[in-house]
């Protein structure tokens, strides 16, 4: 798994980040394998961007925990790029904040977001993590494809056949 460890944190990493990062070091989490800024692809090698990291990968408790600020909530223009970027950003996280989701959710993984407004400690931390994997009993099943649903069924007619032709052949071989 590529990511970063606990302590390990990147040079642009929020207060709030290292502050997560903290209460996930000690206490009731301090037993679990956990790494930061885990590429999604590692955890769900079918999502098509190579790009989009996970904040927190708790592995052994199928959990990810993402740290939002403000700007997952609302478009901020930072007085750089101007209203119409700003929003066109905005819109863009927005949409990957979806996708990463469902990717995770599509493996399994329930993610808990951690929002401004959220406090950051250890309780809150294992009532949010606990809620969501309440919510995550079990992996969501992948519908089938029309292509994925027409080669299951081939395979069915191809062992059926194949089992008749056993059936055949002994019978065959009895008379």
């Amino acid at each position: 798994m590529t990511g970063r460890d606990r302590e390990d944190y990147a040079a642009n990493a929020s207060k709030r980040h290292k502050l997560v990062g903290q209460v996930l070091s000690e206490g009731a989490f301090r037993t679990y394998r956990i790494f930061q800024e885990v590429p999604i692809v590692d955890i769900n090698p079918a999502y098509y961007n190579r790009r989009t990291r996970a904040d927190w990968y708790i592995p052994d408790l199928h959990v990810v925990v993402e740290v939002h600020g403000e700007d997952h909530r609302q478009w901020i223009d930072r007085g750089n790029e101007g209203k119409h970027r700003a929003k066109l950003k905005f819109v863009r996280r927005q949409h990957l904040d979806v996708e990463k989701v469902m990717a995770l959710a599509d493996v399994g993984i329930g993610t808990v977001e951690v929002w401004p407004e959220d406090e950051i400690s250890e309780e809150n931390l294992l009532k949010l993590i606990s809620d969501t994997m309440k919510q995550m009993t079990c992996p969501v099943k992948k519908t089938m494809g029309p292509r994925e649903r027409a080669k299951k069924q081939a395979s069915k007619y191809r062992r059926e056949q194949y089992q008749l032709a056993k059936q055949r052949a002994r019978e065959q071989k009895r008379d």
